[in-house]
C-alpha cells in the first residue's frame, strides 16, 4: 500500500470517529475578525474576501463593489430621555428653583467626545444655568461640567460648553444634572419613559451625588441635548 493511500485512509478514520483537524486560519479571516469588532460589512464566504490579508486591500475590494469602510466620526447629539422635540413649543414652560438639582436620564450609545449641553430656553428665561453629567451611579463627573452660563431669553436651543470636552464611554447610561441661579423658565418634557426627578436642598454651582431615578416625573426634565 502506498504512503499516499495510507494517509487517505488515516484521514477517513479520523472523520469517522469525529476527530476534528485544525487548519491554519486564512489571512483574510483574521482581518475580518478584527474588522467586524468595529464595522458591519457584507461577508462573502467562501470567496475573494477570504484571501485578503490587509485592511487596505479590503477597502479597495469593497470600494470596487460600491462599498466603503472608514472610521467616520461618532455622533455627539444625545437627547435627555432619548426624546427629540419637533418644535420650540414642545413640552411645557417649567420654572426652576435655585435650591434644586434636576436629574434626567441620558443614554450615550458609543464612545465619543462631548463638548457641552444644549437646552431649550424661553423668551421668559432669566438668570444663569449650570449643567453636569453624572455616572449611572449618580456621582457627578467634574470633567463634564459647564460654567455658570447666562440664559439669553429666546425660545431656542442655547449652548453651554464643558470646561474641556469630555470623552464619554458608550454604550452607557448617564444622568444630566441641571441647576438654576433663580426662578428661571425653561422648556421641560411633560411625558417620558425614563428616569427624571428633582433633588432639593441644593446649592447653586455645587453638584452632589444624586439618587438615580427609575421613574419619570413630568415637567422637570429640560429639553436638552449633548453636542
Amino acid at each position: 500500500m502506498t504512503l499516499f493511500r495510507k494517509a487517505l485512509l488515516a484521514l477517513a478514520a479520523f472523520a469517522a470517529i469525529g476527530v476534528g483537524i485544525a487548519f491554519p486560519q486564512a489571512p483574510g479571516q483574521s482581518v475580518l475578525t478584527t474588522l467586524l469588532s468595529t464595522y458591519y460589512v457584507a461577508i462573502e464566504t467562501p470567496g475573494p474576501l477570504n484571501t485578503i490579508a490587509t485592511l487596505a486591500t479590503l477597502q479597495s475590494y469593497l470600494a470596487s463593489n460600491g462599498q466603503t469602510v472608514a472610521a467616520g466620526t461618532p455622533p455627539t447629539v444625545f437627547h435627555t430621555g432619548q426624546t427629540s422635540v419637533l418644535a420650540a413649543t414642545s413640552g411645557t414652560d417649567a420654572t426652576a428653583v435655585n435650591t434644586q438639582t434636576i436629574i434626567c436620564e441620558l443614554f450615550v450609545p458609543v464612545n465619543t467626545t462631548i463638548t457641552g449641553i444644549s437646552w431649550m430656553g424661553l423668551t421668559t428665561s432669566t438668570g444663569n444655568v449650570q449643567f453636569s453629567l453624572a455616572f449611572s451611579t449618580g456621582v457627578p463627573i467634574p470633567a463634564a461640567q459647564t460654567a455658570s452660563t447666562a440664559t439669553t431669553g429666546t425660545a431656542a436651543y442655547q449652548k453651554a460648553a464643558f470646561v474641556t470636552p469630555f470623552v464619554a464611554k458608550g454604550p452607557h447610561k448617564y444622568f444630566l444634572l441641571m441647576q438654576n441661579s433663580g426662578s428661571n423658565h425653561y422648556r421641560a418634557l411633560n411625558v417620558g419613559n425614563f428616569g427624571a426627578a428633582v433633588k432639593t436642598g441644593e446649592t447653586y454651582g455645587t453638584f452632589t451625588t444624586v439618587t438615580p431615578p427609575t421613574t419619570f416625573t413630568a415637567d422637570v426634565c429640560p429639553v436638552a441635548d449633548t453636542y
